[in-house]
Parts: C-alpha cells; sequence; structure tokens
C-alpha cells in the first residue's frame, strides 16, 4: 500500500508541479535577491 501511495503523489507531483523549475532550485539553490527569513523559534 505505501508504494502505491508513493507512486500516486509522484504521479500528482509530476501533473500539477512545475518540476523544471523544481529541479533548477535543487541544483541551484534560491534565486538571489530574496528576503531571509529567520528560523523558527529565533525571534525573541
Amino acid at each position: 500500500m505505501r508504494e502505491r501511495h508513493l507512486d500516486r503523489l509522484g504521479d500528482l507531483i509530476e501533473e500539477h508541479a512545475d518540476t523544471h523549475a523544481l529541479r533548477a532550485l535543487l541544483e541551484d539553490g534560491a534565486p538571489g535577491g530574496l528576503p531571509n527569513l529567520p528560523a523558527a523559534g529565533a525571534i525573541a
């Protein structure tokens, strides 16, 4: 059952996500010029 769920999740990502943009993000990192967000709990 788990394998079927993972296959379905992969299908949904392939059908509905911008996989080219996701691949670029993974390979190149976030584009420059974006604001920095503090880590959770970092703001006192």
